[in-house]
């Protein structure tokens, strides 16, 4: 959404820093699938806590999140994934 532009452009300013100070070399296979003008869903398996900085580095557009409901009750974090228009999960597993 136009509100979390500004969510994204700091997410991966900060994910590029996180990453280059882990000493993290990312490398992105297959990269003309991602074009900004197509629709798609990344789906994640949490194998590292890089996931999410390797995504906000990564992808050529913003991307929005399903998360955890219980993420959104995190001062700062859950309030910047409010505004920046993230879907708060009701599933439990």
């Amino acid at each position: 959404p136009p509100r979390g532009r500004w969510l994204f452009h700091w997410a991966r300013w900060w994910s590029r820093i996180l990453l280059a100070a882990a000493g993290a070399n990312v490398r992105v296979l297959h990269a003309e699938r991602l074009r900004p003008e197509r629709a798609f869903v990344i789906a994640p398996n949490h194998s590292s806590f890089f996931d999410i900085p390797v995504l906000f580095s990564t992808m050529p557009r913003a991307i929005g999140f399903l998360a955890k409901r219980n993420l959104f009750r995190l001062p700062f974090m859950g309030w910047a994934m409010a505004a920046a228009g993230f879907v708060a999960s009701t599933i439990w597993f």
